[in-house]
Formats: structure tokens, sequence, C-alpha cells
């Protein structure tokens, strides 16, 4: 700023000059959400939370919190600039959670000594599957000592379209059995056969249960059997 000072009666012109500088800077904040993108009722969806303090190298520090209300974190943060703030956090899926499954974590802050609001927001999505597997068995209804019995038996994975494989074995309640291994995509059927021979010491009625024990191949995985 300069003032000039200028006398009507003798013509003389004072001035004087000062000056100030401001520093300005530059507040910014990043939140980036990841996790698991497949899962189902039951499982645990595993999510990371990443935020960065992207303020250039003269700004104050920032504060405030990082909010994620389905994951129920409410964490404060103070970070200088170029910190990195990381959460790790899990989700048991619902029943009657939306499919897919989204939701949003959203960090807000100030820098220390100002009032001025920064926010930013990333959200998820986890897409649901539903696994179901089905097995059936039939058998000759008749038989005597020394016959041999042949069961037919077919396993068909009823999930819905998005589900991966569902991978397991097929095991008999019958003793000399052998197990039967399953790898079927959705909508896939398996049929095999097993033989027996009617033993002197087999119990009447002769009763045999098959069944069906398979995983889709992700984390905190159930067991489903029919």
């Amino acid at each position: 700023m300069t003032a000039v000072y200028e006398s009507a009666t003798t013509n003389v012109s004072v001035s004087a000059t000062d000056s100030h500088e401001t520093n300005l800077f530059q507040p910014s904040i990043t939140i980036d959400k990841t996790g698991d993108t497949l899962s189902k009722v039951g499982g645990r969806v595993n999510y990371t939370i990443t935020v960065t303090n992207t303020s250039s190298a003269d700004s104050p520090n920032l504060v405030g919190a990082v909010v994620d209300t389905m994951l129920g974190i409410n964490q404060a943060v103070d970070m200088a600039p170029g910190d990195v703030v990381v959460i790790n956090d899990t989700y048991t899926v619902l029943v009657g959670d939306p499919d897919p499954l989204l939701n949003t974590a959203t960090v807000t802050i100030s820098p220390v000594g100002f009032p001025n609001v920064i926010s930013d927001s990333d959200d998820h999505s986890v897409n649901l599957f539903q696994p179901s597997i089905d097995i059936e068995m039939t058998v000759d209804a008749l038989s005597k000592v020394g016959d041999g019995i042949t069961y037919s038996i077919t396993v068909t994975n009823t999930s819905s379209a998005d589900s991966p494989n569902l991978v397991g074995n097929v095991t008999f309640s019958l003793t000399g059995l052998a197990s039967e291994p399953i790898d079927l995509a959705p909508g896939a059927s398996h049929a095999f056969t097993r033989a027996y021979t009617v033993q002197a010491e087999t119990p009447d009625p002769l009763l045999n249960t098959a069944t069906v024990t398979t995983s889709p191949p992700v984390s905190e995985r159930d067991h489903d059997q029919r």
C-alpha cells in the first residue's frame, strides 16, 4: 500500500510504502474405498478405506472424521500434508441386504484454525450371489441277497447365475460306495452311478443316503448340505 501527501502551499509531495504477504495454502483430501466384490448372506466382506491428505506442503493439519455408517466407523483424524490413514474393517452380509450391496465412506475435515469444511466420499459395491445345490438318487425298489443294485445320482447346481462354481463331493451312508467329486457351474448337473451287491448281513430294508457337500470358493465359505 502506498500513501502520498501533497502540500497545497509548498508543492512538496511526501510518500511512504508498506506491503504484506499472505501465504495461500491449498487444502485437499481424498478417500478411496476398496473391498471384496463377491459375497453371499452369512459371508464376510473385507473393506479397506484409505484417506490421503493431498494438501499443499504449507497447509496446516486437517482435522475431522471418517464415517462409514454401515461398518459403524466414526474415526477421528488429524493429518499433516502427505499423511495417509488406512482403516480395515469387515462386514457380515445379512438376510435382506440389497443386491448389489452398496455402501459409502466419507471424510469431512477442516484446516486447523480455519472454518473451511472439506469432504470427499467413495462407495464400494459387492455382488451378492445365492448358492444352492440339489441331489436326487434313485434305485430299484426290490432286490435280494446276492443281487447287484445300481444307484443313479444326479447333482444340480441351482445357484443364481452370478454364483461361482460349487466344489465338493457326494458321500454315501452305505459302506463300500466311493465318494464322487463335484465341480459345477450354476445351472449345471452331474449324473453318475454306484453299484452295490446285496450281502447276507445287509439290513432289511436297505437304506442308503447320498449327501452332497459343496462350497463356493470365496472367503468365509459356508457348506450347503441336502
